[in-house]
């Protein structure tokens, strides 16, 4: 047996190893991705993020954890799925059955919890490359590039949503007048307001990691941190944050620029 094997958090994970590939920035993200996840099991919110261990070993090197029973929403078109939803019907025994229910309740979970996180720490270039789907029916993000502070080359500015929430995933949740989708909004709203309450903590950690730091999403200084606390809404009424937060879920939905950007990350073989 294991040396450790008796000890009750010992585990075994699969890792990718990487080499000349500075992952600093990506194991900042999911810092900051666990604090949200411990800011809403304090909350008792049934928000759902998929947290990986990130351990980078040098500026050049370092382990990722790999994401079992999980395939990107790029790799689910290519096999010839007109959309999400059809694959959902294939994979989970249809509309009426537990399977599928079930996989709709992680969807719109997980969907509401990282349009929240990604809203507020500006995670940009979310092509379907960069969305994963899990056995259960829960999407998870990967590569967090661009965040914070670190804006994206004027070609993909194309990509202007607020965060990925499109029509097809909406379909997924039983359409915008559907139970499932005003859970999502109902999810997302307290996921917003519960972060906003603990703004600090949020805030805390992008400071600490300022100091001195050379990440990218970092080099924009005090504006970095004046960004995230207006998106926080820390100056507005709780009523103003939610109406805004709102008027923002429209703008992602009517925004053609998203499945758009999703093209264009085809085209150019991204």
């Amino acid at each position: 047996g294991a040396r450790w094997g008796w000890h009750p958090e010992w585990d075994v994970r699969a890792v990718i190893v990487k080499a000349n590939d500075d992952l600093r920035q990506e194991q900042f993200a999911m810092q900051l991705i666990t604090v949200f996840e411990q800011i809403w099991s304090e909350a008792r919110l049934p928000l759902l993020l998929r947290p990986y261990a990130i351990l980078a070993t040098s500026p050049t090197a370092g382990l990722i954890e790999f994401v079992p029973d999980a395939v990107s929403l790029a790799t689910i078109r290519s096999r010839g799925y007109g959309s999400l939803h059809a694959f959902f019907l294939a994979a989970f025994q249809g509309p009426d059955s537990p399977a599928y229910r079930a996989a709709q309740f992680a969807f719109v979970r997980s969907m509401a919890a990282y349009s929240v996180v990604c809203y507020l720490l500006q995670i940009k270039d979310r092509h379907d490359g960069n969305l994963l789907l899990d056995r259960s029916g829960a999407v998870l993000h990967i590569d967090f590039g661009y965040m914070l502070g670190r804006r994206m080359n004027e070609v993909v500015q194309f990509e202007s949503a607020p965060f990925k929430v499109t029509q097809d995933h909406v379909q997924v949740m039983g359409g915008p007048n559907s139970p499932g989708y005003h859970k999502y909004m109902a999810l997302a709203i307290q996921g917003f307001l519960s972060a906003r309450q603990k703004a600090q903590r949020i805030v805390g950690l992008v400071q600490t990691m300022q100091v001195g730091a050379t990440l990218p999403c970092l080099v924009g200084g005090p504006v970095v941190i004046e960004e995230l606390l207006a998106r926080l809404g820390v100056d507005k009424t709780e009523k103003e944050c939610v109406d805004a937060f709102v008027a923002l879920h429209q703008e992602a939905l009517g925004s053609w620029r998203t499945p758009a950007y999703d093209l264009l990350q085809k085209l150019l073989g991204m």
